[in-house]
């Protein structure tokens, strides 16, 4: 009687429930995903004049309202991270560096922990030696993204995301400044 035409509409309730929680997943993920449509990453390197020394240059630019975790990130969540794979024709002399520094909240309410992000725009520079007798202009670097671009709405995963790198010339002294 009662007790079974409770228990069929508890049964349902659990499934529009369950149901409404999912259609609500989909939707923070789809509204992510527009985002990772907006991000626009882009690479170049130069070359400092008559030597075998550069500089390997990524941009980000981050859309309106959204961030990614800064490389200098520690534990959860995890930080950006640029890979290079390995070559014969040039290697980084160190690590990327940001242009500037990551905005920091000390206490973030939802890790309870620090985090560091990237709002707008950030470049991310790593020095790099090239091998002598390589024609510095035709260099294939290999570049990829992992991270995450995150809103107030959710994170979506940038794994392995490719980043054309392009050569941009060579400078005197330093590298030139083309900051934002």
């Amino acid at each position: 009687g009662t007790v079974d035409v409770m228990e069929k509409f508890a049964r349902r309730s659990g499934l529009v429930l369950l149901l409404i929680l999912f259609a609500n997943s989909v939707l923070m993920v789809d509204d992510a995903a527009a985002q990772n449509e907006k991000i626009k990453l882009s690479a170049t390197y130069q070359v400092e004049q008559g030597t075998n020394h550069g500089w390997l240059i990524v941009n980000a630019e981050i859309p309106e309202g959204s961030y990614i975790y800064a490389l200098t990130q520690k534990g959860t969540p995890p930080p950006t991270k640029l890979k290079v794979a390995k070559s014969g024709q040039f290697s980084l002399v160190q690590g990327f560096q940001a242009n500037k520094k990551p905005i920091v909240i000390e206490n973030d309410p939802i890790f309870q922990s620090r985090v560091e992000k990237h709002k707008n725009r950030v470049r991310f520079l790593a020095p790099m030696r090239i091998v002598h007798g390589i024609n510095v202009e035709r260099l294939h670097i290999d570049l990829k993204f992992n991270g995450q671009l995150c809103s107030d709405f959710g994170c979506l995963p940038l794994i392995d995301k490719p980043v054309k790198v392009k050569f941009d010339g060579y400078y005197v002294g330093a590298p030139t400044k083309n900051d934002w």
